[in-house]
């Protein structure tokens, strides 16, 4: 290889370097997803009817969601129908298909606060979170928001929580001022 011709090689590496990274990155995040997806079967004996449940549960307390590259391995790895395995994990409510935000916030639906208007209270978050459904999660990974029947503070209606703290008789000034505190400590 000529000096020149080297130096142009050299330029390209450089220049490729983050798209290197990134397939580095994701290959050890593959076998990293493989290797704890192995360890999850070799702890189940597998039964195709009664361990799909608990497999996805284990992967997802490992992972924090169930990414499609997981079911896509599970489905290979156990011989289960991609469609059946996607089934099961859109079917249960307690499944994760999109990581969750650092901060999960619960809006109360229960009778008193929805009475109270809370629906306004998640919509109005919802927005000024801009956050698009399906999705559940800012864009900015910060938040995920969600209904509850009932959290079981109706005396203190409209309410919700934010991680483990409860909020009472929210309005959207309230909402501002807690969103604008959590963005504060976040920085």
């Amino acid at each position: 290889m000529k000096d020149y011709e080297h130096k142009i090689w050299l330029k390209k590496i450089h220049l490729d370097k983050g798209l290197y990274n990134t397939l580095v990155s994701q290959i050890l995040n593959y076998i990293k997803l493989e290797t704890i997806i192995d360890r999850i079967l070799r702890s189940h004996s597998f039964n195709r009817s009664s361990s799909l449940i608990p497999m996805l549960q284990e992967i997802q307390e490992e992972q924090g969601y169930l990414s499609e590259k997981a079911l896509r391995l599970i489905s290979d790895k156990t011989g289960v129908s991609p469609s059946r395995v996607y089934g099961v994990a859109t079917f249960f409510n307690q499944f994760r298909l999109n990581p969750e935000g650092k901060h999960r916030i619960t809006v109360c639906d229960g009778t008193a606060c929805h009475m109270a208007r809370s629906i306004n209270i998640y919509n109005w978050l919802i927005n000024e979170l801009h956050i698009k459904p399906p999705s559940d999660t800012s864009d900015d990974g910060l938040f995920t928001v969600k209904k509850a029947n009932c959290l079981g503070a109706c005396s203190l209606a409209p309410v919700m929580r934010i991680d483990e703290t409860f909020y009472r008789e929210l309005t959207h000034e309230k909402l501002r001022s807690i969103l604008d505190k959590i963005r504060e400590d976040e920085k």
